[in-house]
């Protein structure tokens, strides 16, 4: 006698209820050939950003036009 183990989950694209085995992922069968297009979450290469630091200039006037 064979025993399959299964899961009923809620697919995290859509929200449709499915059965899961035991190694299967978070999204159903509909959300899994939607998303085989996409780039795998963890397969992008992280960029350097630039600093947002500002550039004041060096001598600031003051309302009063005091320096």
């Amino acid at each position: 006698m064979m025993y399959l183990s299964v899961q009923l989950k809620v697919c995290e694209g859509c929200g449709n209820l499915w059965f899961r085995s035991e190694e299967g992922g978070v999204y159903c069968d509909r959300c899994v050939n939607k998303l085989k297009d996409f780039p795998a979450p963890g397969s992008r290469r992280l960029r350097r950003t630039r600093s947002h630091r500002h550039n004041q200039p060096e001598s600031t006037t003051l309302a009063g036009g005091v320096a």
